[in-house]
């Protein structure tokens, strides 16, 4: 890890609050940078269950700038937004074109990924059942917490997402004793993260 990994969430209105606020603590907690991203034409975002949220940033003022990792939570309004956005799905594309680690959970590997051509043949997991709505050649479902493939990290829904936040902290890097080290802190389940080894 070094001092210039930075990732991104990027969220719409109808973001699953605790997907998102786990995995961003989490992160937060390795030291990396991440910053939330609103994908609207404001900072301020509502969740699914009508918790505000102030966005660091604005995806209007990206640009073309890639980040080390983009990350994806679900909320069925937040991830059909994402979804229904040429911009946003192009932008996650370019991503995923240059090899940067893209993470999703709950619907977003289903509705995102795997609805735009984006799963790439990879495993995944998504929330119970969307996994029908995706071509079976577009990827392999795989029933588990969290799927890693290539760059590509999926989460089966919220229960999971110290596990997830976990491996996204390692793949972008950070020590595996500290990561297992923190999880147990604030988790209590170590032994959740021996896929990581």
């Amino acid at each position: 890890m070094t001092d210039k990994t930075q990732a991104i969430m990027l969220l719409m209105d109808g973001f699953e609050d605790a997907e998102a606020i786990i995995v961003l603590d989490f992160l937060r907690r390795m030291e990396l940078d991440v910053k939330t991203v609103s994908c609207t034409g404001s900072k301020l975002l509502h969740s699914y269950w009508g918790v505000n949220l102030q966005a660091d940033l604005l995806l209007s003022e990206l640009g073309d700038k890639l980040f080390d990792a983009v990350i994806l939570v679900g909320g069925p309004k937040n991830s059909s937004a994402i979804e229904q956005s040429p911009l946003i799905v192009d932008y996650i594309a370019r991503h995923d074109q240059a090899g940067k680690l893209v993470a999703a959970v709950c619907s977003a590997p289903a509705k995102v990924l795997g609805w735009h051509h984006l799963l790439k043949g990879r495993n995944y997991v998504c929330s119970s059942g969307l996994q029908e709505t995706v071509d079976a050649s577009e990827g392999t479902f795989v029933d588990q917490g969290v799927v890693i493939s290539g760059n590509l990290i999926t989460c089966k829904g919220l229960g999971h997402c110290f596990e997830f936040g976990a491996a996204i902290a390692r793949a972008l890097g950070c020590d595996l004793a500290a990561t297992k080290t923190q999880h147990e802190h604030i988790y209590c389940e170590p032994q959740k993260l021996d896929f990581l080894q």
